[in-house]
């Protein structure tokens, strides 16, 4: 009799610590999933930010895209101004370090002048954000 209360609780024990081990692992899965998300929400708003500082720039300016490479810490590369950033959001020039770019195209020869600002992820290879902006040139 004594031995059958024993093999009913290693029974009992195997399965408590399998289903444990499947609640851990929907659980760390969560956790992902919820990081993830907070990074991508965190580009999206930096990106939003970086996009709607170039575009001020380009509205204070006129058009400048010099000026607005200078503003925006920003090179300039066959009129096609580059800003590029790392994991934090901060400026570099480094290529290894570069992992969020803004391309700021601009069009002054169309009434009103544009500019077009994308923001990609370079890791994941997607625009996050893409901005338009119009502004009539004195």
């Amino acid at each position: 009799m004594n031995r059958s209360r024993s093999g009913i609780f290693l029974m009992e024990l195997i399965i408590s610590i399998a289903f444990l081990a499947v609640i851990s692992a929907m659980c760390i899965q969560l956790f992902a999933t919820a990081y993830n998300i907070r990074t991508r929400s965190v580009g999206l708003q930096m990106a939003v930010i970086n996009a709607g500082s170039a575009a001020e720039a380009f509205k204070a300016t006129n058009g400048d895209i010099d000026s607005i490479a200078g503003l925006i810490g920003a090179t300039l590369v066959d009129g096609t101004i580059i800003a590029a950033y790392d994991v934090n959001w901060n400026a570099t020039l480094i290529p290894e370090y570069t992992r969020y770019i803004m391309l700021i195209e601009t069009d002054l020869y169309t009434v009103p002048a544009s500019a077009t600002i994308v923001v990609t992820d370079e890791m994941f290879g997607r625009e996050i954000y893409n901005l338009t902006v119009r502004r009539y040139l004195r």
